[in-house]
């Protein structure tokens, strides 16, 4: 009678540690990316000579984002038990790449009353980041939201030219930096929905923030020898849509 109770609770105790408690499960996982990314630019003042330091009024440029993803997703909750605030974590590799052209005014000694030129940036960006997502909220069934962060690394081309404006009068004076490369550290941020629409296939809409730190345009071209290279801080906000397909 003894070793029949025992053996009871010991058969209970088991079914509930396997239906009530946390079981870990993971996939991989493989994502394709698109959305608008806006850049935001703020140039530090071009310093031609010890006489001369312009001054750079930005105009920002919306261009598209392409990416491709590859993650490991490890899910905290089975099915029976879906409270609580974190439902999974994914971390793998993201690859992004944008181009884009801002550009604005250019303000000649700093003064407004000499905007006789129009300068224009061209970027040309591929990144590479190591990204961790966490899924929040598992008990919702349609939507799923998540935050996210990462960091990589990019690999930077731009050019930077002046042209007189239409209609200002000026005709010379053309400044047009060489293309340069700078590879440098990125980080981003960013939060967003998901919605599952087989169990396969996973459907997502987020808001990413990237900055890129500081770019260095020039320091000079084979006519014009400038003081020290411009530099131009520059960050990313991305509307991004994203179809992740789950391998069983």
């Amino acid at each position: 009678m003894i070793k029949r109770y025992i053996g009871l609770v010991a058969v209970s105790f088991a079914c509930y540690s396997m239906g009530g408690t946390t079981a870990y499960s993971h996939a991989l996982q493989t994502s394709l990316y698109g959305g608008i990314s806006r850049t935001h630019i703020d140039p530090g003042p071009l310093h031609i000579s010890e006489s001369e330091t312009d001054i750079l009024h930005s105009d920002n440029d919306s261009e598209g984002t392409i990416g491709i993803g590859l993650g490991w997703q490890f899910n905290l909750l089975n099915q029976n038990n879906t409270h609580g605030l974190l439902g999974g974590f994914i971390a793998g590799l993201n690859y992004f790449h944008f181009s884009a052209e801002p550009g604005g005014e250019v303000w000649l000694y700093g003064m407004p009353q000499f905007v006789n030129y129009d300068y224009q940036f061209s970027l040309d960006t591929d990144r590479l980041l190591v990204n961790g997502q966490m899924e929040l909220f598992p008990a919702l069934q349609v939507i799923q939201p998540y935050v996210e962060a990462g960091v990589g690394y990019a690999h930077i081309r731009s050019q930077y030219c002046e042209l007189p404006t239409l209609g200002s009068g000026a005709t010379d004076g053309n400044l047009i930096f060489p293309r340069r490369s700078d590879n440098q550290w990125v980080y981003t941020l960013g939060a967003g929905v998901k919605t599952q629409l087989s169990p396969q296939w996973t459907l997502s809409l987020a808001y990413n923030f990237t900055d890129f730190g500081t770019i260095h345009a020039g320091p000079y071209d084979s006519d014009v020898v400038i003081q020290q290279p411009l530099d131009i801080a520059m960050k990313l906000h991305t509307a991004l849509l994203g179809i992740t397909y789950q391998w069983a």
